[in-house]
């Protein structure tokens, strides 16, 4: 078998595992039914993977990277740290709308798997760890003219982060945006990027 044929396998695989898990969820999703629907052999899944786990990390894994390229080729693309803020929550509307309010699969991962290996765990705190350094370098632009100190800057982080998920956890359970749009406002008084 040549490399491109293994990479088009394990490609299949991590791409009809992510549709999979996404839909049904980790836990109701079994590696036969991967296998049939990625139309590859059992000795194939193994070749790549030794668990299912194992896929589940690929998959997060490439769920983390699409995500935070996309979105920060958009706020790169947005002019002020207020366009970027929209950007920011216009891009997460979009993602839900897009998965029919199914959400973020690390936060439904991790409500699925609370005991999971420690492997998943490390790509839990690696993706967390991902978005805050991006609100942070999101802070640092927002307020550079105010010179906030340190601990204050990070007191602001800390906020986006509750009022994010607090938008996202009341657009999922309503299937409207109206709680993210309020969390964007939110966002904005405490930025002080709100139109007067």
């Amino acid at each position: 078998m040549t490399t491109g044929a293994k990479v088009d396998v394990r490609e299949k695989l991590v791409e009809t595992a992510a549709r999979l898990f996404y839909a049904q969820g980790y836990q109701a999703t079994g590696i036969n039914q991967i296998i049939d629907e990625a139309s590859v052999c059992k000795a194939s899944f193994y070749n790549h993977f030794k668990t299912k786990e194992e896929l589940l990390i690929a998959w997060l894994e490439r769920s983390h990277s699409q995500a935070m390229s996309a979105l920060r080729q958009r706020l790169a693309q947005a002019g002020t740290p207020r366009d970027q803020l929209a950007e920011f929550f216009r891009f997460q509307e979009e993602r839900l709308e897009g998965s029919g309010f199914r959400g973020c699969p690390f936060m439904n991962t991790l409500a699925e798997v609370p005991g999971a290996d420690e492997k998943v765990r490390e790509i839990m705190r690696w993706h967390i760890s991902a978005q805050r350094q991006l609100l942070e370098e999101f802070v640092a632009r927002a307020t550079r003219d105010q010179k906030l100190e340190k601990e204050r800057a990070a007191g602001l982080v800390d906020d986006l982060e509750v009022i994010i998920h607090g938008g996202m956890t009341a657009a999922r359970a309503t299937g409207a945006f109206r709680g993210l749009r309020h969390a964007q406002k939110m966002a904005e008084r405490i930025l002080g990027l709100a139109e007067i």
